[in-house]
């Protein structure tokens, strides 16, 4: 499996050929490319940087993609996103979305909402699970419509948040309801 080459044109790509699927632990190098593909693209997007996690252990990476689901064209990996519900008893009806990234040439084209569809209903399925969460740059526009498209509202911003180079990012906290209140 390779990662998206950068000469493909958009026109050019078969949007039903695009399968989200779950890769094992024995994929972990795929995952760990497209990974740190993410964090050099688009530093500002993640919490985490490119620096920190190139030198994560094969161990790291066989044990985070358990939680991530990934865009496949053809034989290439070109976008991901992880979830993961929160494991402490007073938050354990909270699931939390993060490491969401489209290779650049696949941006635009509806990767980005296949991902976040199945991983709404991956959600969804859990039954103890009533609410979403997940942050966003507030720079990242389309980010911010996307989730707004699947039902997630701002409910706050967490003021200069990410500092990259001693430039500051402030981010959004973003929320679903997937239950209503009782």
């Amino acid at each position: 499996m390779t990662l998206a080459w950068k000469m493909i044109e958009k026109r050019d790509v078969n949007y039903d050929s695009i399968s989200i699927i779950r890769l094992g632990p024995e994929r972990f190098a795929d995952f760990r490319v497209l990974r740190l593909e993410s964090l050099k693209a688009f530093s500002e997007a993640f919490g985490s940087s490119y620096e920190e996690e190139s030198s994560f252990s094969d161990e790291v990476w066989k044990a985070r993609i358990v939680n991530m689901l990934f865009a496949l064209y053809q034989t290439s990996l070109i976008g991901m996103i992880g979830f993961l519900p929160r494991s402490r008893v007073k938050t354990r009806h909270i699931a939390d979305i993060f490491s969401f990234y489209v290779s650049e040439t696949y941006q635009g084209i509806g990767v980005g909402s296949r991902l976040m569809e199945k991983t709404l209903l991956n959600i969804e399925s859990n039954r103890e699970i009533e609410k979403i969460a997940l942050s966003v740059n507030c720079d990242m526009k389309a980010a911010v419509h996307l989730y707004k498209k699947f039902g997630f509202a701002i409910s706050g911003r967490l003021i200069r948040e990410l500092n990259i180079n001693g430039k500051f990012y402030d981010e959004f906290i973003m929320e679903k309801l997937i239950k209503a209140p009782s």
